[in-house]
């Protein structure tokens, strides 16, 4: 059968949307076109995801289903092997060409798609993949990366024809064994109120209201742990699943240069929009970060760790009220702000002895906007594993008190605390025994003694950052990540400041 002849079907996974989806115009082109979702048991099964992520995906799923059925098309939404899946399709009704975009993802889902390279080869189907918001496969350096993705945001949207994308005949025999549980369809699609709604509907009202009012202080707002909740895009989400692509946002924020009062809030958010693409490169290059250390050299150290510090950072019970608002507020929201998410990982992993690789798993159970390739790049960066970025090793006492003086913040996710004046919100230790007793406080005291944690975590840092097999894999990581004209720029010698 050639590929002109058969079925087409178009595989959605982070791209949940109907708007600049290149495999989606592609199929626009008068060919029967099967558009199918796939809740797979090895990712629901993952410890990286949990419940929120697959209610966000349900949500942008049944939307992209209500604008669809105007046109007689339907993604169908199905639970199971996406081999098991393609072998019940085309056994039904042949598949000439498979339509997908790129997807850096974990290594399972990796391996999952060499499983489906080599069945597309064995049934004679054309497997083509799209690039995904300006991250190029198989580069091994990154000179002229960042003049290629800004060359990939400028192009027009690639936007079906919906006249031409063609219903295929009703799979619902075939896939019978297959379709998602009614039941938990309906459950999924319920909004929990804590967490972002998903779909391409509250998407586009994020961006639009962060360019009409919202993102005026966009570039004060990052830090701020109130603040960001309003005046930050919020789009990181949408982003992460693909109800927005980089595109469609970058060049909404185009259109709005030169707008006055807003060139601080434009030029900050335009630096996040090429960061995230710039992260994802990375891993997209070398997953391997993942499991492992990204320069060679960070494998020969074996650390200590220990298990209750790490429980009470999980549970928000680590007696240091800010850090503990922080988690506790990610834990219930899904979402923290930028500094936030920095200083966490720096307190577990720098402070609190805690392996990065458990802070990696359960900071991606949190993240409503988890997205694998950013995550894994930015633990690295802010453990100090690549040997070539500043470590900032954060106090989370000093956070607190710079970014959210009047304790407001606290107050609202740590209770136990509400009754006590400002200054001792950030220090409760600080009461006396007599005070303590007679305030009955209900809260643990610090897993931890910051100082000497953070001396005897700066001591290691550098100690390790002068090793010579860390200096030895530098130029590697450079020239694997980094464009030639900006290494002298990631080359610091900061030695760890307590921030």
């Amino acid at each position: 059968m050639s590929a002109n002849e058969g079925l087409q079907v178009v595989w959605f996974k982070r791209d949940l949307r109907l708007e600049d989806h290149a495999p989606l115009a592609a199929a626009a082109n008068g060919k029967p076109t099967l558009l199918l979702y796939v809740f797979e048991p090895e990712l629901m099964n993952d410890p990286h995801y949990s419940e929120r992520h697959w209610r966000f995906v349900t949500q942008s799923l049944l939307e992209m289903n209500s604008r669809l059925e105007p046109l007689n098309q339907r993604v169908y939404i199905l639970q199971g092997s996406m081999l098991e899946v393609l072998d019940a399709i085309h056994a039904h009704n042949p598949i000439s060409n498979l339509l997908s975009h790129e997807e850096t993802g974990l290594r399972v889902t990796y391996e999952r798609d060499k499983a489906i390279s080599t069945w597309c080869r064995q049934h004679h189907v054309n497997w083509q993949e799209y690039q995904s918001n300006g991250v190029k496969r198989g580069r091994y350096s990154r000179d002229g990366w960042a003049h290629d993705w800004h060359r990939v945001m400028s192009q027009p949207l690639a936007e079906p024809e919906w006249a031409q994308l063609l219903p295929a005949e009703d799979q619902q025999r075939c896939l019978s064994d297959y379709m998602m549980e009614s039941a938990l369809l309906k459950a999924w699609s319920t909004r929990d109120p804590s967490h972002q709604l998903g779909g391409v509907g509250a998407a586009q009202h994020a961006l639009e209201s962060f360019f009409d009012e919202r993102g005026k202080i966009y570039h004060k707002a990052l830090s701020k742990p109130l603040l960001s909740r309003k005046h930050c895009s919020r789009l990181s989400p949408y982003l992460a699943w693909g109800n927005l692509s980089i595109r469609q946002v970058y060049q909404r924020l185009q259109a709005e240069r030169g707008r006055s009062g807003w060139g601080r809030a434009l030029s900050a958010l335009n630096s996040r929009l090429h960061w995230h693409c710039h992260f994802i490169q990375k891993f997209e290059s070398e997953d391997r970060i993942e499991f492992e250390p990204m320069n060679f050299g960070y494998h020969q150290f074996q650390d200590d760790y220990s298990l209750a510090n790490e429980q009470a950072w999980a549970t928000g019970n680590t007696g240091i009220p800010y850090l503990d608002a922080c988690l506790r507020c990610l834990q219930n929201t899904g979402y923290l702000h930028f500094r936030g998410r920095a200083m966490i990982v720096s307190a577990l992993c720098h402070l609190m002895q805690g392996r990065w690789q458990f802070a990696a798993r359960q900071l991606a159970q949190w993240f409503l906007d988890f997205e694998p390739g950013i995550h894994y790049a930015q633990i690295q960066m802010q453990v100090g594993l690549t040997g070539i970025n500043t470590l900032r090793i954060y106090n989370p006492v000093k956070q607190g008190l710079d970014h959210d003086p009047d304790a407001v913040f606290i107050k609202k996710w740590v209770p136990e605390l509400s009754e006590l004046p400002v200054p001792l919100v950030h220090t409760p230790w600080a009461l006396g025994p007599i005070e303590r007793a007679c305030m009955d406080l209900n809260y643990p005291d610090p897993v931890i003694d910051i100082a000497q944690a953070h001396k005897a975590a700066r001591a290691v840092y550098w100690d390790r950052r002068q090793n010579p097999l860390v200096r030895q894999d530098i130029n590697r990581v450079l020239y694997r990540h980094v464009e030639t004209r900006t290494h002298l720029k990631t080359q610091h010698s900061n030695k760890g400041e307590l921030r």
